[in-house]
């Protein structure tokens, strides 16, 4: 996870992706001393959502910077004293931002620079500590684990070295024995709620063990090479059936931006209409955006209207040919 984050401290992870988000707006608040989250409307719903829950109990500000053509418009807010910014690659609607601008304005404002990043795409796109991160947090479901309604699923978390001391979840570090032999033990422990009590830098205390034991024979079964042909099949089979998907008559983009394996595209019908019509063909045909909670600004996006599609390593070109079919027919 270190590598796949380009930071060197990991932890033994969290309950999933969106709790980890929630530890890490909870450390750059108490690194920082301040409470105002600035956190871009590209990151998940779900996630924005859990951030809202906590920050109902812990005081935080929350400021959403929205979607203009699904990119962040950072300039619509302001990010005086805030904690945090939080950015993601790519964004719930697939699209990849440049991340070169909130990175800078984490400078500016002395905060911490948060990026929720996508784990399969590091195998071909920059890791969250090439933009400058001082945290990364993921959702480590694609390493092998069911979807399962929803869970349980896998929290990554990265960090400096600088915000080591604030890191949330166990801690492990390598030294040896008295044999001299290679150990692993829990380290920094002081930090941890048993020992520290009030006075523990999270309130978290466990993970989902079973998850990351699979991800890591997941990981190490694919190895760097293996992790980047996953993501460059992602990559090739999201375009491929993009471009046949937006040459259909019923169907336009959203945005020119370039994508990784998600993508947002806009539908004539409504997009739940078009789902139905789909699940008849025998199609999970994706999401409509109009399902999540506090998706975009619908005069910038109609969330009725959009679809979110994602193609992962698993789709063969026959099925994306047959899928693309069966749209043809779903969206007219």
């Amino acid at each position: 996870i270190s590598r796949l984050s380009g930071l060197p401290i990991a932890n033994a992870s969290l309950y999933d992706g969106a709790t980890a988000l929630v530890e890490a707006v909870n450390m750059a608040a108490g690194s920082t001393g301040r409470n105002k989250l600035v956190i871009s409307a590209g990151v998940h719903p779900h996630w924005r959502e859990t951030v809202r829950t906590f920050a109902q109990g812990t005081g935080h500000q929350l400021v959403i910077a929205p979607l203009v053509n699904g990119i962040t418009d950072w300039a619509a807010v302001d990010t005086s004293g805030a904690a945090a910014i939080v950015a993601t690659y790519p964004n719930y609607l697939g699209f990849l931002e440049d991340l070169s601008v909130p990175k800078s304005l984490a400078m500016e404002n002395e905060a911490l620079f948060i990026v929720c990043g996508d784990p399969v795409a590091a195998g071909v796109l920059k890791t969250a500590g090439q933009w400058g991160a001082d945290i990364y947090v993921g959702e480590g479901q694609p390493f092998g684990t069911a979807l399962s309604f929803g869970g349980p699923y896998l929290g990554l978390f990265a960090c400096t070295e600088a915000q080591i001391r604030r890191l949330p979840g166990r801690l492990v570090g390598e030294t040896v024995d008295t044999e001299g032999r290679r150990a692993f033990v829990t380290t920094l422990r002081a930090r941890e709620q048993d020992i520290r009590r009030e006075k523990a830098t999270s309130n978290v205390c466990t993970n989902q063990t079973l998850m990351a034991v699979t991800a890591a024979i997941q990981l190490s079964y694919l190895g760097t090479q293996g992790l980047r042909e996953v993501a460059t099949r992602c990559a090739q089979g999201a375009r491929y059936a993009y471009d046949q998907i937006v040459a259909l008559d019923g169907v336009t983009p959203i945005s020119n931006q370039p994508f990784f394996r998600d993508f947002a595209v806009s539908t004539a019908l409504p997009a739940d209409v078009v789902l139905e019509r789909l699940v008849a063909e025998g199609f999970l045909g994706g999401l409509s955006a109009n399902s999540l909670a506090g998706t975009v600004d619908s005069s910038l996006i109609d969330p009725t209207h959009t679809l979110l599609i994602s193609v992962t390593e698993k789709r063969t070109k026959l099925e994306i040919d047959t899928y693309v079919a069966a749209l043809a027919k779903a969206v007219k």
